[in-house]
C-alpha cells in the first residue's frame, strides 16, 4: 500500500508517477506496460486499485469537512488474501 498525495491536481498524476517508477496501480490498464494485468485479473482484481480514502475542505460556513470513505470490497478482499490489515488504513 501507498499513501499518494497528490500536489498539482492534475489528471492521473498519481498513476503517472507510480508508473514511472515501475510500479504502477494494481489494475491500470493505461499506465502498467507488462503481463501482470492477467495475473491480477485471475485473483478477481478487474479495476483500478486506487481508492481516495478521504477528501476534505473548508465549507463555505467556514467549518472544516472531512469525508472518510471505506475501502471498496473488491481491494479489501485482496488486502486480506495478502495478509494485510485494510482496516488500518
Amino acid at each position: 500500500l501507498v499513501e499518494a498525495e497528490p500536489v498539482t491536481g492534475r489528471t492521473h498524476q498519481i498513476r503517472v508517477h507510480a508508473s514511472y517508477y515501475k510500479h504502477a496501480v494494481l489494475g491500470d490498464t493505461k499506465y502498467q506496460h507488462d503481463d501482470s494485468r492477467d495475473q491480477w485479473r485471475q485473483r478477481g482484481i478487474n479495476g483500478l486499485c486506487l481508492h481516495s480514502r478521504s477528501i476534505g475542505f473548508q465549507a463555505a460556513t467556514g467549518h472544516q469537512v472531512t469525508v472518510v470513505a471505506p475501502i471498496p470490497n473488491p481491494m479489501h478482499r485482496f488486502l486480506v488474501d495478502a495478509g494485510c490489515d485494510p482496516d488500518i488504513y
